[in-house]
């Protein structure tokens, strides 16, 4: 029975060994070039984290389109420059830190020598001005193509679920605090209205 057993484990063991994993079949066609997109989508994270627009600029098409997660469209290098500024820096500004967190879901597809797509999600943290720190996985999607040799972002697009996010939840319950507490004052207001007016001497009619 254990030699059987041990038959058994070694030619599956041989048999997995002679079939490569579709995964790495795959991306050793074009290693260089996955190898190129994964340094891609760290550098582009890294200059995201800094702030750093131009150098987020060098990374993307000269056509490109940015859906940000707040579904702000972007089409110039130059508005790249204005939505960090209003998110980070603005009088109405709500954040003072990013941290990125991109993972792909599978390698790059390519549809053709100088272009290919690809999706995943990242799980971003976000530093409030406020004080608090919140944390929200969002999904991407990428098309990427090759130009003058190297590959850059000629579109992407963030979203999140709307219905189950921390951000939401935290303004859901703060207008609950909010709600609970306006009814709490009216009803401290209206029960002291109604003591004074009880207190009140009642003048006689002529």
């Amino acid at each position: 029975m254990t030699r059987r057993l041990v038959f058994v484990v070694a030619l599956f063991v041989g048999l997995s060994a002679t079939v490569p994993a579709p995964a790495q079949e795959a991306e050793g066609e074009r290693a260089a070039d996955h190898a190129a997109l994964r340094a891609l989508r760290s550098e582009m994270g890294r200059a995201l984290q800094a702030r750093d627009a131009e150098k987020l600029g060098t990374f993307l098409a000269r056509e490109f389109a940015v859906t940000t997660v707040d579904q702000t469209a972007i089409t110039k290098v130059s508005e790249v420059k204005s939505y960090l500024q209003r998110m980070f820096d603005g009088p109405d500004a709500l954040l003072s830190g990013l941290e990125v967190n991109p993972e792909a879901d599978i390698l790059t597809r390519f549809v053709s020598d100088t272009a290919g797509y690809c999706y995943g999600k990242s799980t971003d943290t976000y530093h409030l001005k406020s004080g608090g720190v919140t944390q929200m996985t969002t999904r991407w999607t990428a098309l990427l193509v090759k130009e003058d040799g190297a590959w850059k972002v000629a579109a992407i697009h963030f979203g999140t679920n709307f219905l189950d996010n921390p951000v939401l939840h935290r303004s859901i319950v703060s207008g609950r605090y909010l709600g609970v507490g306006g009814l709490v004052a009216g009803l401290l207001v209206g029960g002291l209205a109604a003591w004074m007016l009880r207190k009140r001497p009642v003048t006689a009619r002529a």
